[in-house]
Formats: structure tokens, sequence, C-alpha cells
């Protein structure tokens, strides 16, 4: 991947509201000191949205975290929000829990189509695969309309698109 896909789907936690510390379901075991329910902040995440032992996640039992990649889905959604938070305003706590999974839904989606460069592509599915990095890799007001559109049209297209590329990478 070039260095602007790559940039696309690395996660900045510093513009992100810890979405997937606060979204995110973890069961105790290898990866997880505890169980943690989605939708309930981790005990370990303070109110700024940090973590209080990032520095020693896995020695306190959290590897799951530093194997956890958002693709960069946790601060397009907080981007969305602005200045509104889910610590400030916890009504809009349900909606950028959905967001955030529908855009972790979209990134993984993205990763799949920046993939299918390195396929040879007929100029069809090339034009396909473009439309659909457009549409998915939106920003400003065009968020919230991708958001809504990903489950209706646009995975849809994209899950099609996989399906043909069968052909492709059977030859």
């Amino acid at each position: 991947m070039n260095a602007g896909i790559t940039n696309l789907l690395t996660p900045d936690c510093e513009n992100c509201q810890a979405l997937c510390c606060l979204a995110l379901a973890f069961d105790k075991g290898d990866d997880f000191a505890i169980d943690k329910p989605a939708g309930i902040p981790c005990p370990n995440l303070r109110h700024d949205h940090q973590c209080k032992i990032h520095e020693r996640l896995t020695d306190q039992g959290f590897g799951g975290c530093v194997k956890y990649s958002c693709l960069g889905a946790g601060q397009w959604v907080s981007a969305l929000y602005g200045r509104q938070t889910w610590r400030k305003d916890p009504s809009i706590t349900r909606d950028i829990i959905t967001d955030f999974a529908i855009a972790r839904e979209m990134r993984e989606a993205l990763e799949l189509l920046y993939a299918a460069a390195n396929l040879p592509l007929t100029t069809t599915l090339k034009a396909q695969r473009d439309d659909l990095i457009r549409e998915i890799t939106v920003e400003g007001d065009a968020t919230r309309i991708a958001l809504s559109a990903w489950s209706k049209h646009i995975k849809p297209r994209h899950q099609a698109f996989l399906k043909s590329l069968r052909d492709v990478v059977s030859h």
C-alpha cells in the first residue's frame, strides 16, 4: 500500500474519543485481563479519553488492545461529532457507537479495495473499485451520508465487487 492509503487506515488515537475503549466488548482471557461489555467504558480509560495503562497494556493483561486496529474509523467518527463527545453528552453514546461500528466495517471494506489494486483488474472492475473508494473515503458533511448509505447502497455493491474478484483470482 502507498503512504496515503496507509495513513488513511492508520488509527490516530490522539484525535479519537477512545471509541474502541467504549464500543467494543472483550472477554477475560489471554488478550484481556477483565470482562467488559460493549457500550461501557474500559475502567482503564481516563476522562480525557487516554488510557491509564497505555505504556503497560501487555504487562497488565491487555495485549488485545495492542493488537487491535480500528483502521482509522475512530478518528473519522470522532471528527464527525466535532467537539461533541460521549463523555460530555451521554445522549449521543448510542449513536456514536453505531456510527463507529459502521465506520469500522467501511474501513475494513476499504482495506480490501486497496488490496484489490494488486490484482489484474479489468477496466470495469478498476472503475467499480475506484467508485467504491470515493464513496467510502468522503469527509465532512458527506461522512454522515456515507454512513447512512453503507448498509443499503454501498455495502451490497462492495460485496458484489468482491464476488466478481473470484474470476480474477481463479485465473
